[in-house]
């Protein structure tokens, strides 16, 4: 785990972590960081992953 975040005392900052399952691609994972509703690192615009956790 990183041991420094430069996002980790800052209020409404959400890192999100979601699945998805395809027959082309099989299995696969992603983490996104959310700010103020809006994604501000990890956006994959053409996939949709399925969210599964939420950390704040």
């Amino acid at each position: 785990m990183v041991d420094y975040c430069p996002f980790k005392n800052q209020p409404g900052v959400q890192v999100h972590i979601g699945v998805q399952k395809s027959t082309l691609e099989g299995f696969s994972a992603h983490a996104w960081i959310v700010y103020q509703n809006k994604i501000i690192l990890g956006e994959q615009p053409n996939q949709l992953f399925e969210p599964i956790l939420e950390w704040n």
